[in-house]
Formats: C-alpha cells, structure tokens, sequence
C-alpha cells in the first residue's frame, strides 16, 4: 500500500440527537472530519434535527427514522448503493462499521467490494448484555449469525471495555490479538473546570455547602435510587445536595422515594439537558458519582463491566470519582482520583462510606484529587487523543 490509506467511516447513529451514542459519535466524527479529512469518508443518516448538527463534508443517506421496519430497510439499501457509488470514485482500503441492532450491510460489502472489514465501538451495552431491554435482546438473537459473520471478517475491532475483549473472544471466537481496548472518550475542550461558586450562583444551588451529581438515565438499573438513599446516612454539618441530570422511565418513583425519605429539599431533578449545557452543571459538583454496572457473561461466569461515557466527562470537569469496584474503574483508587465500591453486599453501606470519605477530605486535598483527574482525562480519554489512537490502529491493521 502506497500513500495514506481511505477509509469510509459507517455508523447508523443520528449524530444530531442529544443521547449517549449521538453525542460519542458526533466528537468522534467532527475529529475524522477535522484532523482526518482526506483519509476518511464519513457515511451517516440524515440528522432527524439538522439544525442541530449537519456537516456539507458528510456523505449523508436516507434516514431510518428510529426503527420503523420500511424506513430501515430503505436506510440499508441507500447505504449500500452510497458506499458502492463511492468506492468507485475512488475506491476505500478498508470499510470501518459501527455495528447496530441489525448489522446486515457490513458481510454485504465486505463480499461486494472485497473490501476489509474494520469495527470501532464493539460492546454489549444495549444488546447481549443484562440491561438490554427484552425487544432489543429478541432482536439481538435474531441478528446472532449477522454479528458473528460481521465479527469473523473483522480484520481489528475496538471495544471499550476490559471484559469485553475476553466476552468477544469466549462468544465470537476473535483473536486477542484482532481486539483493542479504547474506551469511552470526552471532549476536553468542552468539559473543564470552571469557578464552581459563580456556576452555583448561576444555576441556583448556591444554598448547597457540598454537591453530590449524576448525570444519566434516571433508572433504578443505573442504581439512582441508591445514591439517593445515602443522603440519609451521610453525617456531616454540611448541607450536601444531590443534583440529578437527565431523564428516564423511573424518575416519578425516584421523586416519590425522595419525599419517603423525607430528604427532597436535598435532590434536586434537574431535567434533561442539552449536551452543551452539562459541563457547566457538572462545573457546580463537588463529586460526581456513575453506578453503571453492566453484567457480563463469559461462558459460565459473570463479569461485571463499567464502561460510562460520564466518567471521563467527569474526570475532565476535575471531579473525584465514585463508582464500583469494577476491572474498567480500576485505576480511579490508583492514582486516587476518587473512590470505588465493591458490589455486593451491603452496597448502600460501601457506597455511603466512599462518599463520606470524598466529603471528609479537607478542601485542599479533594481540589488536588481533581487536578489529577484533569489531567488524567486530558491523557487518557480525550476524544483528540483517541482518535488518533485508533486511525494509527486502523493504519497498522492495513500493513499487517
């Protein structure tokens, strides 16, 4: 191979919508755009909201409008006849897939265009995991063999998670050495620390002495209620609020539970909330907490994985960490960027005892611990850095 390999770049998220894959995929594909442009052809739907985010440099198809069974299938044949179009303008080194629900374009290229196969972001969060839900895993059973066969033909694949790589390998029968881990990035530009006390001012919460925040589905699978259980045993003289941003099917439950436990002066439901506002909510956080928990199953064990996008956005805002005592959290303990928890057990006790821990720690010492975790977010999870991480990785899979 002579000169800069091209890449085309297929991901069937809508970019233009605010939730966790939409707003990944977005600084992932303004980064190829910006820094990358000559080697990767980027081909995504039509953004449901184009006024909120549409690039002239996207080779953009017929939009599946979420999953209405007509519009899919026109989505996958546009997508098809869009990539072929462009190979033979100038024909790709490898088509990069990030696999969805029902992955029947990836075989169907790769066997068209002779073409490698690359996949970025494998991971079982919304399909073969404990938290699909029972429509998604329905569909997930029916789509095994196109999964398998996509995965087989995989010259590399990325997955964000450490358990993952031994999960890929137990069920798809992917060599180790065809797996790279690149976790969940954040845009560091965007989210950084901020003066806390002006941001407190500005957004109403400067009654608070001491924040405890979240930001993410309000769900009892994401553990919500928990942390609002332990306002209840924290013992402190500081009036410590919890902020909860976002949306989710349990939010009337996590109201109700909050006025049982008599502590809803504390827990303030701020909403959902466009993606350019979080940083400066997350900016009035005196710690942030992320209790995602993803069941694993490898062969006859389970491992548990924890692979939030929220960890580094809260890393990069220079906010101590809680989160559990899982292999992807490992090294929040250390380099003592905050705290974890082991699961299982009396988990409200261990979760009550790493926040009381962050709330006791002199001001000075839990300012340092957030230096820290800024600059580790600026290492390890910039969007920037990872980019280009995985463009060399696609390069070298190209030589090998």
């Amino acid at each position: 191979m002579h000169g800069k390999a091209r890449f085309a770049y297929i991901a069937e998220v809508d970019i233009s919508i605010d939730d966790g894959p939409g707003i990944n995929e977005r600084e992932f594909v303004h980064e190829l755009l910006t820094n990358h442009p000559d080697e990767v052809v980027c081909v995504l739907p039509y953004p449901a909201s184009p006024s909120g985010y549409h690039d002239a440099r996207i080779a953009y198809v017929t939009s599946h409008r979420g999953r209405n069974p007509f519009f899919y299938l026109v989505y996958n044949i546009a997508l098809f006849l869009k990539v072929i179009k462009l190979h033979r303008q100038h024909p790709f080194d490898a088509l990069v897939f990030r696999l969805n629900l029902i992955p029947l374009v990836p075989p169907l290229l790769h066997y068209t265009l002779r073409a490698p196969i690359i996949l970025k972001t494998l991971a079982g969060y919304t399909t073969f995991s404990g938290l699909a839900g029972e429509k998604q895993r329905y569909i997930t059973r029916l789509a095994y063999p196109l999964y398998k066969l996509s995965i087989s033909k995989a010259r590399l694949a990325d997955t964000v998670s450490i358990p993952y790589i031994e999960w890929l390998e137990k069920n798809f029968g992917i060599a180790r050495e065809r797996i790279v881990l690149i976790p969940n990035g954040a845009n560091t530009n965007l989210f950084r620390p901020g003066d806390k006390t002006a941001y407190k001012r500005r957004l109403g919460l400067e009654n608070f002495d001491f924040i405890i925040g979240y930001v993410g589905a309000l769900a009892t699978l994401r553990h919500v209620d928990l942390l609002i259980k332990t306002l209840q045993e924290l013992k402190t003289d500081k009036k410590v609020g919890l902020v909860l941003v976002g949306k989710g099917p349990d939010r009337e439950f996590l109201q109700n539970l909050a006025e049982e436990l008599k502590v809803s002066d504390r827990v303030v439901f701020a909403g959902f909330r466009p993606y350019q506002e979080v940083p400066d909510i997350m900016k009035t956080f005196d710690i942030a907490v992320d209790l995602t928990r993803v069941p694993m199953k490898i062969g006859e064990k389970s491992v548990d994985a924890s692979y939030s996008q929220k960890i580094p956005q809260y890393l990069a805002c220079g906010l101590a960490v809680v989160a559990w005592d899982v292999p992807d959290n490992g090294f929040i303990e250390s380099i003592g960027i905050g705290r974890l928890v082991k699961p299982g057990g009396d988990d409200l006790k261990n979760l009550s005892a790493a926040i009381q821990h962050l709330l006791d720690l002199p001001d000075a010492e839990r300012s340092d611990m957030g230096t820290r975790a800024r600059e580790h977010a600026e290492a390890k999870f910039s969007v920037h850095n990872l980019t280009s991480e995985r463009i060399n990785a696609w390069r070298a899979s190209l030589r090998a």
